[in-house]
């Protein structure tokens, strides 16, 4: 059996803005480090880039702090 690429339901493409609704970030990449730790990086519209372990994403998410963008948002923005 293979390694699993992520323990994480993160996953590029997904999107997420801050609960202020100041920034909007996509997850651009996941990638483990030689610890076997899972990173995520996400990228806004701006071209900030921020990375994090998964762990400290998805609890940012259960806690509120970030949130999905859902699909109307997005073309709303558009």
């Amino acid at each position: 059996p293979g390694a699993r690429t992520s323990d994480s339901y993160l996953a590029p493409g997904q999107r997420y803005r801050t609960n202020d609704q100041l920034e909007a970030y996509t997850v651009s990449q996941l990638r483990r480090d030689d610890l076997g730790l899972l990173h995520v990086t996400l990228r806004s519209g701006r071209g900030r880039e921020l990375s994090a372990f998964a762990a400290q994403v998805e609890t940012a998410i259960s806690l509120g702090d970030l949130l999905p963008v859902t699909a109307e948002e997005s073309v709303l923005r558009c």
